[in-house]
């Protein structure tokens, strides 16, 4: 009878060190693109909102002139739009993913042209997965 009993114990520790791992309340979750793209919004009512500042979007460029393509060198995805929409949108990239290191997180100054930097390569797959 007191093997039982100890065991019984044991199973009851068990089982509420198992429900450490449990959240309440559930999470929530919403899928905004495609599976396994973590494309996805979620979110935690246990946990404080985020105090974040974001940028502030910058005024639109009339699509007037030339096309980017025709300007810049190895534009292979927003080659169709005009200079200005594609220094606008640059330039908002910039401000979005990398405020400290500027154009240099993706470009090689010396030559923006370059695919040398991995961030570049990524950066355009995942406009190209956007269009």
């Amino acid at each position: 009878m007191i093997r039982i009993t100890s065991i019984l114990k044991v199973l009851f520790v068990a089982s509420l060190l198992s429900l450490t791992a449990c959240e309440r309340p559930p999470v929530e979750s919403e899928q905004y693109g495609y599976r396994g793209t973590a494309m996805g919004n979620v979110q935690n009512p246990r946990l404080p909102v985020s105090d974040a500042v974001y940028p502030a979007p910058l005024p639109t460029v009339p699509a007037l002139g030339p096309t980017a393509g025709e300007v810049y060198q190895n534009v292979e995805v927003l080659g169709h739009l005009s200079v200005g929409e594609f220094t606008r949108l640059m330039t908002s990239i910039q401000t979005w993913v990398a405020p400290e290191q500027g154009c240099e997180y993706c470009h090689n100054l010396a030559d923006l042209a370059s695919d040398e930097k991995y961030t570049k390569v990524v950066g355009r797959r995942m406009i190209q997965m956007n269009q």
